[in-house]
């Protein structure tokens, strides 16, 4: 009983994390879905323009061919039957519901990836979480749910959106095998490294360049345990990935692993003169693939044709590598020339206003993160899972060109090494009572 006239004391309502995160992912959806009805709604897609019409469209038409039945073919004309490889599969399935529903779908598959892009802030939240606390994870979903650099692929039908929701995913489950590592942990590693090489194929660096370093260094594990570990993570890859993979074996030509599509990159990246010197240095274009003769070649030779000329005019042109890649870097970086890579992204369908709240959005970011890292580092949290991002990105670029939605996985690693960094200097700026009474929940938490 509380004496006489005093007022009875009230505690503080402490939702759950998950409560929140949910909210904030929510919020997400929201906003994306806000984006995509106020500047896409009359944004169709014109399947007369064929294979020269970009990412978006292909896998538009690959889902709307899936929901006919008829498989992974080429999509841009209803009679076609030739079997296709562009990209890998999970884009395309996760839009193929979408293409179930009456009509035309395009705008239904779009905001299917306003969905995979709210799940995504979900789970950038908890690996934020995961890192630095509650705190940390809800500032963490905060900014991935408003950042340009996210939002901006959620209105496209292409693979980003699934890309950040899938890197983010490996990310988080290395970290909680790092808590407490075991065989059934390091499998689950493994088994979202295969969906995330699914959704795009430079994610198969997660592999050698961020998970390996990880498991076979790690010396709290003893050693036959770090193999059991290793063996686990590798064979749920090779599981996810064989549906896929081993019908591609088959059914071309030509061998092909992942997609089809590595010969055009490369010929396309290495054009001369075009993306060899110049205003487009860096850059990718159709030019020199469309100048070729494919008549009567299938997917997979005509990109075993693509990467034969791509060699041939890298050996003609060492001379010029040096500066190439450089400018690739730099693009990819928005170091180099953002303002025309923001012309550039017009062709795939995002806004210049977009695209340049995305560079900036980047450029805010970059303080933030590196005093994130920092503190992680004083706190010896192993940092190269996140790190390894900017190490993918980067060879990504060197070795093909560069792109800005390139650094997704980049991007997933900023935003979370920010929240890091916004968290703490929260901590310094608060009321100490309002410090003593938040660690007291955070314990009982």
């Amino acid at each position: 009983m509380t004496e006489a006239g005093a007022a009875p004391t009230r505690r503080p309502v402490r939702r759950s994390f998950a409560f929140e995160i949910g909210l904030i992912g929510l919020a997400a959806l929201v906003l994306r879905v806000v984006y995509i009805v106020g500047a896409k709604r009359n944004d169709g897609i014109d399947i007369t323009i064929g294979e020269q019409a970009g990412d978006q469209y292909y896998y538009s038409l690959a889902a709307e061919a899936l929901a006919e039945g008829r498989g992974f073919v080429v999509p841009w004309f209803d009679t076609m039957t030739l079997p296709a490889a562009d990209h890998p599969p999970l884009t395309a399935l996760v839009a193929t519901p979408a293409s179930l529903l009456p009509g035309w779908s395009v705008m239904p598959q779009r905001l299917t990836m306003a969905v995979v892009g709210a799940a995504a802030v979900i789970v950038i939240g908890c690996l934020g979480r995961r890192l630095g606390g509650r705190r940390t994870g809800l500032v963490a979903g905060g900014l991935a749910a408003v950042a340009p650099a996210l939002w901006i692929n959620d209105g496209l039908i292409m693979s980003e959106s699934l890309g950040v929701l899938t890197v983010a995913a490996v990310l988080l489950a290395l970290y909680r095998w790092r808590d407490r590592p075991s065989v059934r942990r390091a499998a689950v590693v493994g088994l979202l490294c295969g969906f995330a090489v699914l959704a795009r194929s430079e994610a198969a660096l997660l592999a050698p360049v961020t998970i390996a370093p990880m498991l076979v260094w790690s010396g709290e594990v003893p050693g036959a345990d770090r193999l059991r570990q290793i063996a686990a993570a590798g064979g749920a890859t090779i599981l996810v990935l064989a549906p896929w993979v081993l019908p591609n074996l088959i059914r071309f030509e030509e061998p092909v692993l992942l997609s089809t599509n590595d010969g055009l990159t490369l010929y396309g990246a290495n054009c001369y003169p075009g993306v060899y010197e110049g205003d487009g240095i860096g850059r990718w274009t159709l030019t020199c693939p469309f100048s070729e003769d494919i008549s009567g070649l299938d997917q997979s030779e005509v990109s075993s044709l693509y990467r034969q000329r791509a060699f041939e005019t890298i050996g003609d042109h060492t001379d010029r590598l040096p500066a190439v890649v450089a400018a690739r870097v730099g693009r990819v970086w928005s170091f180099y020339r953002p303002e025309q890579m923001i012309s550039y992204n017009t062709g795939e369908g995002r806004e210049p206003w977009a695209s340049r709240a995305a560079v900036w959005g980047f450029y805010l970011l970059l303080v933030p993160a590196a005093a994130g890292a920092w503190l992680l580092r004083q706190h010896r949290v192993p940092l190269w899972p996140l790190l390894s991002q900017f190490v993918n990105v980067t060879l990504v670029a060197a070795l093909f060109y560069g792109l800005t939605r390139f650094r997704i996985s980049a991007e997933v690693a900023l935003i979370v090494l920010a929240a890091v960094a916004l968290s703490a200097l929260w901590d310094r700026w608060r009321p100490p009572e309002t410090a003593m009474v938040e660690q007291r929940h955070e314990v009982a938490a």
